[in-house]
């Protein structure tokens, strides 16, 4: 691995995730991909999988890496004054145990002695046209493999913990036509990205790099959702 392998991979906005630190999904992730060979990491649904995959397609899938910020918690007076805001929003975390790469297939069970998808759902059953999507990680790069993937000046080590300055790179948008822009980089949910082939000039509110936190290895198809069904239709 070395930094030609980062052709195109995903911005991920990563910190506390039902209540679990993320240092402990760190760990419990790793684990999970020495125990199973995968795991799943689930984030809100999306609609966007076939536009992202082809993007891969083009590129004559290469490695796909998901690039996880360095975001903390919000400091407690900051959520109590938007928990008004989203209190309509306020979902129960659950345990995930199926999974599948297209909306139109059937679903799989999760081997959830080996895997564990906490995921916070409205409702006690999955909404089954818009279920949680989630990353298909083969592996969780260690500092050396992040060492190896991306430039020394890019790379900081903060209280024995690993951190990267990402410069802002080119993003993918399908509901902009399909194209690779370069300004106004959304700053919350699951980004496509890849390097920034020319200098980009940043225009006022634009970020010069992104922080992160940690670097996944995604395994073809690279991207699936998660769901809670009822335990009747597992049989």
């Amino acid at each position: 691995m070395d930094c030609d392998d980062f052709k195109i991979g995903f911005w991920h906005t990563f910190g506390q995730h039902a209540g679990e630190p993320r240092e402990d999904i760190i760990k419990r992730k790793t684990d999970e991909i020495i125990k199973n060979g995968w795991t799943l990491w689930s984030f809100q649904f999306r609609k966007t999988f076939n536009a992202w995959r082809h993007q891969i397609e083009k590129l004559g899938n290469p490695p796909v890496f998901v690039f996880c910020s360095d975001s903390e918690p919000a400091p407690p007076a900051k959520r109590v004054a938007s928990a008004s805001a989203t209190i309509k929003r306020t979902s129960e975390p659950r345990d995930c145990n199926v999974y599948k790469f297209n909306l139109e297939d059937k679903w799989a069970t999760i081997p959830r002695e080996k895997i564990r998808v906490p995921h916070p759902l409205p409702g006690e059953f999955s909404d089954e046209k818009h279920p949680p999507s989630a990353f298909y990680v083969q592996k969780v790069l260690s500092p050396d493999d992040v060492r190896s993937l991306l430039p020394s000046e890019w790379i900081s080590e903060s209280e024995g913990q690993l951190r990267f300055a990402l410069p802002a790179p080119e993003w993918f948008s399908e509901r902009k036509g399909n194209l690779w822009l370069s300004k106004s980089l959304q700053s919350r949910g699951e980004i496509m990205i890849r390097p920034s082939k020319t200098p980009i000039s940043l225009v006022k509110g634009d970020r010069a790099t992104l922080q992160g936190y940690a670097v996944l290895e995604l395994k073809a198809p690279y991207l699936a959702y998660v769901g809670v069904v009822p335990p009747n239709e597992l049989l």
